[in-house]
């Protein structure tokens, strides 16, 4: 009986880490599929105006990476939407030129279908790190490596256990807090 239950234990192991890589190489092979959508071609063009007309405003709050000459920085291609393509998630990835730098990083850009326009927020969402010291590296790490790691890490809750199904409740979020803050944000310069 121990045994089995140990066997058992092992297996759903083993499984359960196959099942991550497959629910990535599912969603990177829909991809190019999604891409083609009109909403996703909505959201990226909106996206990024949202993004630029931040940096023009002159906002300094931490998170926008084109206020630093030291950072480069692009939108990746995987947009993450929830099932009724009214909510989403966006990657922006960064990388840290400057000599001494320790860290690159993945930030994430909530999308709200709202009164007939998407808006966005930055501030108050996870910002995903890549530490070069862990990695025993002393340059930036790519955009794909930072693409690669996103995805992954957002892809844990982004569909339901055991299935690819989209994860409604990874989406939940309190979009009147959300609102406050980016006013506290939009207000930073």
């Amino acid at each position: 009986m121990k045994i089995t239950c140990i066997s058992l234990l092992i297996i759903i192991l083993f499984w359960s880490c196959h099942s991550q890589q497959d629910k990535v190489g599912f969603y990177n092979k829909n991809l190019p599929g999604l891409m083609k959508s009109e909403v996703y071609n909505v959201v990226k063009n909106a996206s990024r105006d949202t993004l630029d007309s931040w940096i023009k405003k002159g906002i300094k709050a931490a998170g926008i990476p084109p206020l630093t000459t030291i950072l480069e920085y692009k939108f990746d291609d995987a947009i993450f939407f929830n099932s009724s393509n009214k909510k989403c998630f966006l990657m922006i990835l960064e990388r840290d030129t400057s000599r001494n730098a320790k860290l690159d990083a993945v930030d994430l850009m909530f999308g709200n279908y709202e009164n007939k326009r998407w808006n966005f927020y930055l501030e108050s969402l996870p910002t995903m790190f890549m530490s070069r010291q862990l990695h025993n590296r002393k340059k930036p790490f790519t955009f794909k490596e930072l693409s690669d790691f996103g995805r992954n890490e957002v892809i844990k809750g982004y569909y339901q256990n055991l299935s690819y199904d989209v994860n409604d409740k990874f989406f939940d979020y309190d979009i009147s807090i959300l609102k406050q803050m980016h006013v506290d944000f939009l207000n930073d310069k």
